[in-house]
């Protein structure tokens, strides 16, 4: 994020010191103009390709890009434009590949982890990576001299990290048992969304993350219909402000034209986490108490759970938001 960029959201959150909160989309700038080099032949000097890496919550996909500099004017352009473009996206994709194993699935793994332990995992993951978009060829180099290489790795929907996941790593937690079918229509209110306030304690992101209490799971990713956890994700992170209180949450959730928090509906009940739990601390721990109002809920069994976090989430550039600031960070679509 450029700093005329941080000072443009710093005045954004002055402005809306009033009741409302403003909503606004988070990058998790992974690297920005990190530069590495390659050999580009024999004779030639070591190529310079600059990468950028971007994690876009908001717009659910990983960017990953790298650029370097070509001489057109040379007598073998054609085939160096060829040359280098393959390099581009060789690099690009390992750099993907780096910003992936960092992400957190649950409590316990991250992808480095899971593929490290499984070696069926790996292979599939190898697989799917191979199969990932790249963006067509930017034409500016004709004007520029600069060649960009740009690919996307979508978080979820068709084809996305969730659906790898739910695919290769819960294969065995899409089981319903006969009071789990039983139980499915024994909601206990009409609330539309359940908002998860983690501000208190140290929480950090992940694809599958967990509400319990101390004795038992109130939310868990794997009793959300496969169908939706592949299309939505299992959870939706948003980044408050220190004085945006409960109602005003509420209040902006409801408005239906705010697609940033749609997935909490119009009616969204606010339970508070005192504690995270598990090795990666993704796992958000609630009360008994708020455990009764909320586990037995249409809403917690259709997923549509929002948790909300501060600045000290891992990476988030949400350390310079205003107080009265929320930053959206989906991580699964919004319904």
């Amino acid at each position: 994020m450029n700093k005329y960029l941080l000072i443009l959201l710093f005045f954004s959150s002055l402005v809306s010191f009033s009741n409302a909160a403003t909503f606004s989309g988070f990058r998790n700038i992974i690297s920005d103009e990190e530069v590495t080099t390659y050999p580009s032949s024999p004779d030639s000097p070591d190529k310079v390709v600059v990468f950028s890496s971007i994690i876009d919550w908001s717009e659910q996909k990983i960017i990953v890009s790298t650029k370097t500099k070509i001489d057109l004017s040379s007598e073998n352009a054609g085939q160096e434009i060829k040359n280098t473009y393959t390099v581009l996206k060789s690099l690009a994709l390992k750099k993907a590949v780096e910003t992936i194993d960092t992400i957190n699935i649950d409590s316990n793994n991250n992808f480095m982890t899971i593929k490290l332990k499984k070696a069926d995992f790996s292979s599939k993951f190898n697989t799917f990576i191979s199969g990932i978009q790249f963006f067509e060829l930017d034409k500016s180099f004709k004007e520029t001299g600069i060649l960009k290489c740009t690919l996307s790795v979508p978080l979820s929907g068709t084809d996305s990290l969730t659906q790898f996941v739910a695919d290769n790593y819960l294969e065995t937690y899409f089981n319903f048992t006969f009071p789990d079918l039983l139980c499915q229509t024994l909601y206990a209110a009409e609330e539309t969304g359940i908002i998860i306030d983690a501000r208190d304690i140290n929480l950090s992101p992940a694809l599958l993350p967990k509400v319990s209490t101390e004795k038992k799971d109130v939310y868990n990713p794997k009793n959300v219909p496969k169908k939706d956890l592949k299309e939505n994700g299992a959870v939706q992170y948003a980044v408050v402000g220190s004085r945006v209180n409960a109602d005003v949450i509420k209040k902006e959730a409801s408005k239906q034209d705010l697609s940033a928090l749609k997935r909490t509906g119009a009616n969204p009940v606010v339970v508070k986490a005192y504690k995270s739990s598990g090795t990666l601390q993704t796992d958000a721990i609630i009360s008994e108490k708020d455990a009764k109002l909320i586990q037995n809920s249409k809403a917690l069994k259709e997923g549509k759970v929002t948790i909300i976090v501060d600045s000290r989430v891992g990476g988030i550039i949400g350390k310079n938001i205003g107080e009265n600031e929320i930053l959206v960070l989906n991580i699964g679509a919004t319904k």
